[in-house]
């Protein structure tokens, strides 16, 4: 039965369909699940989902309301490239329903950027290399500026003067040579940086 678990759902059949969304020990992990499994209780890749989905959201702190929009959003990702079985298309629609619009929309903004943030890195990884080359890749990042980020692209010329044989000789064979890009962003407090490595080869 249905005990309210982290990312379980219940589908009700009622004059209007319906879904109980677990939301388990009410964490931020919990809730990030519990939105994503109520949007997939309605849309799977076997079924359609409806054009539009109401979250009722009333009785909720925002911070915890934001949190649940944030998984359904996430969850209504779908693969940017072909595949043998098209995934089919989320709802096209998210209403919210709430008691103080404005209370909410500082999380609701911050929620839809992680968001946003979460399906573009999806994208990157499912994208196949003959389509994400090095050179695609960062034009990609590149366009991360309008978001805020300072973004440098460094391409083969300036990596081998900088003497970065290991990343010349790894990605030499790949269209267009090799390229390291990096992102900052300054933040909005006072703290140390913090410093994230990824690797790529295409």
């Amino acid at each position: 039965g249905f005990d309210a678990a982290k990312g379980e759902a219940l589908r009700l059949f009622l004059p209007r369909e319906a879904v109980l969304a677990g939301c388990g020990d009410g964490s931020p992990a919990a809730l990030l699940s519990a939105g994503a499994a109520g949007l997939r209780a309605l849309w799977a890749q076997d079924r359609a989902a409806p054009e539009r989905v109401a979250m009722d959201l009333r009785g909720l702190p925002p911070a915890e309301a934001a949190l649940l929009v944030e998984g359904a959003l996430i969850a209504a990702w779908t693969p940017p490239v072909p595949r043998a079985a098209p995934a089919l298309p989320p709802p096209k629609r998210l209403d919210l329903l709430c008691e103080d619009e404005d209370a909410l929309r500082p999380g609701l903004e911050a929620a839809e950027a992680a968001a946003e943030g979460v399906r573009l890195a999806r994208d990157l990884v499912v994208a196949p290399g003959n389509m994400l080359t090095p050179r695609a890749f960062a034009d990609r990042l590149a366009a991360l500026e309008e978001a805020d980020l300072a973004v440098e692209v460094i391409g083969p010329k300036r990596l081998a003067r900088m003497g970065a044989g290991g990343l010349c000789a790894v990605g030499g064979a790949a269209d267009g040579g090799p390229y390291l890009v990096t992102l900052r962003w300054r933040g909005t407090i006072p703290a140390d940086p913090v410093v994230f490595v990824g690797k790529g080869i295409t």
